[in-house]
């Protein structure tokens, strides 16, 4: 990461940061470069990048609560089943 101050903002309830050199930064032009906080956190969590069809649950609920301890790499479809059991 580049020592200039972190930039972050909020999008959807979610924060993200900006990290251009994050093979999957946003790319609309007023995201350009920024992606979600707890994929950044939850990938050097499980050492590798999220498959395509990985998700990131926060077991709190709290989308702005991106301590490791909290989240859970899950596929999408074990993720909608513990929404609908939830």
């Amino acid at each position: 990461m580049s020592t200039e101050k972190l930039r972050v903002r909020i999008l959807n309830g979610y924060r993200a940061i900006y990290l251009p050199e994050h093979p999957n930064a946003m790319t609309s032009d007023n995201w350009r470069g920024f992606i979600y906080e707890h994929i950044v956190v939850a990938e050097k969590k499980i050492g590798r990048s999220l498959s395509e069809d990985e998700v990131v649950h926060h077991l709190d609920n709290n989308p702005l609560n991106n301590k490791y301890e909290n989240l859970m790499v899950l596929t999408r479809g074990e993720h909608l089943q513990l929404h609908r059991w939830i």
